[in-house]
Protein backbone atom coordinates (compact mmCIF):
# COMPACT_ATOMS: atom_id res chain seq x y z
CA UNK A 1 0.00 0.00 0.00
CA UNK A 2 3.06 2.49 0.87
CA UNK A 3 3.99 2.13 -3.21
CA UNK A 4 0.85 2.95 -3.91
CA UNK A 5 0.42 5.80 -2.07
CA UNK A 6 4.17 6.97 -2.98
CA UNK A 7 3.12 6.59 -6.64
CA UNK A 8 -0.12 8.68 -5.94
CA UNK A 9 -2.73 6.26 -6.89
CA UNK A 10 -3.49 5.85 -3.54
CA UNK A 11 -7.21 7.20 -3.50
CA UNK A 12 -11.25 6.06 -3.13
CA UNK A 13 -11.28 3.87 -5.58
CA UNK A 14 -8.24 1.70 -4.04
CA UNK A 15 -10.39 1.56 -0.86
CA UNK A 16 -13.42 0.54 -2.21
CA UNK A 17 -11.55 -2.15 -4.41
CA UNK A 18 -10.38 -3.87 -1.62
CA UNK A 19 -13.71 -3.57 0.32
CA UNK A 20 -15.53 -5.12 -2.09
CA UNK A 21 -13.13 -8.20 -2.68
CA UNK A 22 -13.26 -8.40 0.80
CA UNK A 23 -9.34 -7.42 1.85
CA UNK A 24 -10.20 -6.50 5.47
CA UNK A 25 -6.55 -6.19 6.36
CA UNK A 26 -5.52 -4.31 2.45
CA UNK A 27 -8.60 -1.62 3.09
CA UNK A 28 -7.81 -1.02 6.66
CA UNK A 29 -4.02 -0.32 5.82
CA UNK A 30 -5.00 1.66 2.78
CA UNK A 31 -7.78 4.17 4.66
CA UNK A 32 -5.04 4.10 7.63
CA UNK A 33 -2.63 5.70 5.04
CA UNK A 34 -5.28 7.86 3.21
CA UNK A 35 -5.85 9.54 6.52
CA UNK A 36 -3.02 9.02 8.71
CA UNK A 37 -4.66 6.87 11.15
CA UNK A 38 -2.91 4.76 13.07
CA UNK A 39 -3.84 0.96 11.80
CA UNK A 40 -5.15 0.06 14.83
CA UNK A 41 -7.73 2.57 15.02
CA UNK A 42 -9.23 1.77 11.68
CA UNK A 43 -8.97 -1.79 12.62
CA UNK A 44 -11.24 -1.44 15.58
CA UNK A 45 -13.63 1.43 13.70
CA UNK A 46 -14.13 -1.61 10.79
CA UNK A 47 -14.99 -4.30 13.17
CA UNK A 48 -17.70 -2.13 14.93
CA UNK A 49 -21.14 -1.81 13.39
CA UNK A 50 -21.00 1.88 13.72
CA UNK A 51 -20.92 3.11 10.09
CA UNK A 52 -20.80 6.86 11.90
CA UNK A 53 -17.56 6.48 13.96
CA UNK A 54 -16.11 4.72 10.27
CA UNK A 55 -16.51 8.11 8.34
CA UNK A 56 -15.02 10.18 10.44
CA UNK A 57 -11.31 8.92 9.06
CA UNK A 58 -12.69 9.36 5.80
CA UNK A 59 -12.47 13.06 6.19
CA UNK A 60 -9.23 13.68 6.81
CA UNK A 61 -8.69 11.37 3.45
CA UNK A 62 -10.84 13.52 1.46
CA UNK A 63 -13.37 10.51 0.75
CA UNK A 64 -17.22 11.99 0.37
CA UNK A 65 -18.25 8.45 2.70
CA UNK A 66 -20.80 7.75 -0.45
CA UNK A 67 -22.82 4.45 -0.48
CA UNK A 68 -19.00 2.93 -0.87
CA UNK A 69 -18.74 3.47 2.86
CA UNK A 70 -21.02 0.62 3.66
CA UNK A 71 -18.67 -1.76 2.11
CA UNK A 72 -15.77 -0.50 4.82
CA UNK A 73 -17.11 -3.02 7.53
CA UNK A 74 -17.71 -6.29 7.91
CA UNK A 75 -21.12 -5.64 9.86
CA UNK A 76 -22.63 -3.31 7.05
CA UNK A 77 -25.25 -5.27 6.83
CA UNK A 78 -26.09 -4.44 10.25
CA UNK A 79 -26.11 -0.96 9.11
CA UNK A 80 -29.99 0.41 8.63
CA UNK A 81 -30.67 2.79 5.70
CA UNK A 82 -31.98 5.15 8.31
CA UNK A 83 -28.93 5.07 10.09
CA UNK A 84 -26.84 5.11 7.09
CA UNK A 85 -28.34 8.23 5.96
CA UNK A 86 -27.93 9.91 9.45
CA UNK A 87 -24.49 8.87 9.31
CA UNK A 88 -24.12 10.56 6.28
CA UNK A 89 -25.70 14.05 6.78
CA UNK A 90 -23.29 14.33 9.99
CA UNK A 91 -20.51 13.28 8.23
CA UNK A 92 -21.36 16.23 5.50
CA UNK A 93 -21.61 18.42 8.53
CA UNK A 94 -18.19 17.27 10.06
CA UNK A 95 -15.20 19.92 9.50
CA UNK A 96 -12.09 18.74 8.47
CA UNK A 97 -10.40 20.29 12.07
CA UNK A 98 -13.20 18.34 14.19
CA UNK A 99 -12.31 14.87 12.42
CA UNK A 100 -8.52 15.71 13.16
CA UNK A 101 -9.26 16.50 16.66
CA UNK A 102 -11.75 13.21 16.74
CA UNK A 103 -8.86 11.13 15.61
CA UNK A 104 -6.56 12.29 17.40
CA UNK A 105 -8.15 11.82 20.77
CA UNK A 106 -9.23 8.05 20.17
CA UNK A 107 -5.51 7.40 18.88
CA UNK A 108 -4.16 9.14 22.46
CA UNK A 109 -6.56 7.13 24.27
CA UNK A 110 -5.72 3.86 22.64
Amino acid sequence: MKLVQADGRLDESIILESAKAVQFEETAAALALLCSAPIELIDQLMRSNRIDSLLIPCKPADWAGREGGRSLTPAHGATSEAAFETAKRDYANLSLAAAQRIIRFWHDRT
